[in-house]
Order: structure tokens, then sequence, then C-alpha cells
């Protein structure tokens, strides 16, 4: 709290005769020291009469508004040096979380504090009656909080967001959840340099990948989005993001799709390496409004920073189009999709192919995510990169007594040679 250690501050004891002189007020540990002004004459009469709080509440005013400048400036350049120095940026999203949440505990104790003495100061002389004291102190301890807030806006930005896709850099949606997750911290965009829809989380291993810098802030990989998310995590970041956020894909990611999505590799592809991840996309292909989902995947990532996911948990999040009446946590649906192939002849007479699918919404299970984006609400599936399927594993282990396995023919008079594996044998 911003505490005055002069006896000016104090409403019950007067002002001394002579100039305002030198004050000491510290916050949080850091002291600072008031000068008089030399170009405005001091306003106290002569004779030792104090002054009425009416009198000097202007004055107060002003040297507080420096006050908190100071402090604004000062806590920003030490956060800054800080964040520079690899001192905060290496901390874990709940600490940050922490920290920030005790100088909002902070601020309310202020608050209070100085209604308190507000109510004090009305009844503390008879000129103090008309409340203008009262004001000055509220006003005081709600500079000193003011003061504090910009450090807590600086530590919440201390996280680390790396934004990908599978529609490339310049897709709409991309630049839409960019945006919307700006006020959350430091958002480094990481994409395709052109679609990858339905590439699942194949990577390049057959040709070299290229990387674009368009700013220093935004890159274009010719890969697929699981290639993007590698190059970001081991070659363009000094650090791990604490998030990753994939999309926002125009169309749904729902059922057995999300197994082909680009947008969910994404995602997945940082699961692999430790980083909590999204996967956002949009439940239409038509007159594409990104607003709602947008916002929604900032709100859902300020609360996985906070709260964090399980090892190995990403979360695909589909939003339906028009009206959105809930969220809901779903489970990935059974296939209900009916795969269609379409043939055709080029003008040789050749036959080419286009695949296309139709959904049964007459098996749709009521717990499903196809079932929410029908009910016109978010749906939020949790999906694990490990595929084991741990009770399968238990029962089938029982097969083993009874599975043996065949020699391979030898040569007569060959001996056995034993096999190492080395790394690249895999």
């Amino acid at each position: 709290m911003l505490a005055p250690h002069s006896q000016h501050a104090n409403p019950r004891q007067p002002l001394e005769a002579g100039g305002l002189g030198r004050r000491s007020l510290s916050f949080e540990g850091i002291a600072y020291t008031e000068r008089p002004s030399r170009s405005r004459p001091d306003s106290r009469p002569a004779g030792g009469v104090p002054l009425s709080p009416v009198d000097f509440s202007e004055n107060e005013a002003s040297k507080l508004l420096k006050i908190k400048r100071n402090l604004k400036k000062r806590s920003q350049k030490q956060a800054r040096r800080s964040w520079e120095r690899g001192e905060i940026k290496k901390k874990d999203p709940k600490i940050l979380q922490n920290e920030a949440t005790k100088l909002l505990k902070n601020k309310r104790k202020l608050k209070n504090e100085a209604k308190t003495e507000a109510e004090q100061a009305k009844n503390c002389a008879p000129g103090a009656r008309d409340s203008s004291h009262a004001r000055l102190v509220l006003k005081r301890a709600l500079l000193a909080a003011d003061a504090a807030r910009p450090r807590v806006r600086f530590l919440i930005a201390m996280a680390r967001i790396l934004v990908t896709n599978d529609d490339g850099i310049h897709a709409d949606g991309l630049k839409a959840l960019e945006k919307a997750l700006e006020p959350l911290g430091d958002v480094l965009v990481v994409a395709p340099d052109s679609e990858r829809s339905a590439t699942s989380q194949s990577i390049t291993i057959h040709s070299p990948l290229r990387v674009y810098a368009i700013d220093e802030r935004h890159y274009a990989v010719s890969g697929t989005p699981a290639d993007a998310v590698i190059l970001a995590l081991h070659q363009l970041m000094k650090s791990p993001p604490n998030l990753v956020v994939s999309g926002i894909n125009p169309g749904a990611n729902l059922g057995e799709n999300l197994i082909y999505s680009g947008t969910v590799a994404g995602a997945l592809e940082a699961t692999l390496h430790g980083v909590p991840a999204i996967a956002m996309s949009l439940a239409s292909r038509k007159n594409l409004d990104f607003t709602i989902a947008a916002a929604f995947a900032a709100e859902l990532a300020a609360k996985v920073l906070r709260e964090g996911l399980p090892p190995g948990v990403m979360l695909n999040v589909n939003v339906p189009r028009g009206e959105v009446r809930g969220v809901r946590f779903t489970s990935q649906s059974r296939k209900i999709t009916q795969n269609i192939v379409y043939e055709k002849h080029d003008p040789r007479g050749r036959p080419y192919y286009w695949q296309d699918e139709q959904v049964a919404l007459e098996n749709i299970e009521p717990e499903s995510d196809y079932s929410a984006i029908i009910a016109h609400e978010i749906s939020i599936t949790p999906l694990q990169a490990d595929r084991t399927d741990y009770p399968s594993l238990e029962r089938l282990s029982t097969w083993t007594s009874s599975l043996t396995v065949p020699a391979p023919p030898r040569p007569e008079g060959a001996t056995v040679t034993p096999v190492t594996a080395a790394g690249g044998d895999f």
C-alpha cells in the first residue's frame, strides 16, 4: 500500500508552519521522496495555522499522480529486465497466475482500507465533515492500486503462445485467433505456407523444409502442421511455449474426421512434446464468422494457462455456427459417416476419383461431439496422445501363453548372431 511516512498524511495532526518540505513514501518496498515545487509558492498561511483538507487536496492529488507514474515506469522496467534475462519467462504459468492473484488481492485490500480510513476521516475534525479529505484518502489508495495494475497485466503477459493451423499462414481463421490471443501473452505464429488440410500428423522426411520469415512474429513453413510445430519448438523459439493453439479451422473436426485433421494434428504434436494444446474449429464452411470462436478460444486459453491440462491430453474444440446456447464436454463420436466416392473420366478416358462423405444424423450418440453441435453447443473433447487401450491391454495379455514365435529357417552349420538394435534401426 502507498504509505506516507509523514505527519502530513494524518488528518488528525495539523501541518507545521513553513514549506511542505520533503516527504518519504514507499510502495512495496520501493522508497520515493517528494520534493516541494520551486515554481509554485507555498500556499500555507503564516503563523503555523494548519491547512484544511480542502486547501491541499489539489496539491496532494498532483503529487500522487506523479508518484503513480514513477511507480508504473519503474515496475515495468524491472519486469522487462527480468523478462529479458529469462528470470520470468521460465516460470510456470501457475506461478505467474499466483503472483497476479496476490497483486489483485492487494488492490482490493487497498480499496477496503481506503474506505475505512475515509469513514474515519469524516469525523476527525469539523473542517473535514464535507468529506473532501475522505475523497482524497480514497484517491490516494486507488492511485496506489492503479500503479500495481500494470504489473498484474505484465505478469499475465509473460505467457508464450504458439499459434498454427492447417489452412495456411494467410487464413482468416488464423488471423482471428491470433488477434484474440494477443491480450494473453506473447503470440508467435508458425504455420504452413499453403493449405495442408487432411494431412493428419504426417511429417516431411523425403524433402527439405524451408522457413520463410514474414516478420519477427510470423513464419511460414513448407510443410505440414506437425512440421510447423516441430520447427517452432526446436528451432524458432528460444524457450518452449506455455500453450499451443491450432486453428481456427473452417469446418468441423468431429468423430473419426479428427484423425485426418491437420488442425488437430498440430495440437496433438505439441502434446507429444509436453506442451498444453487446443485445436479450434468452426462447424461451418459457409458464411464464415470467427468472432465467437475466437473469443471462446481466448477464454479457454486463459483457463488452460491458469489451470493447466493433464499430461498427454489436448482439447479438441468445435464451435457451432450461428447461435451458441452453451458449452459441453463430449466424447469423440464413433464413425457415423458414410464414405462416398465419385468416379469421373478425363478427356482421354482415364478414370479419376473424388471423395466425399454423408453423415447419418439418426445414429448420433447423445454424449458425443456431434450431439453438442446439433444442439448448438460448443463441444470440448479431451484427446490423449497415448493411444493405448489399457483395459484391452490387460485382457489381451492373457493371450501371451498361447502365442509362439516361429523360428526362422537356418542353414546347417550356421551360427546365430545376436542382434543389437541401433537408434536408426527403428
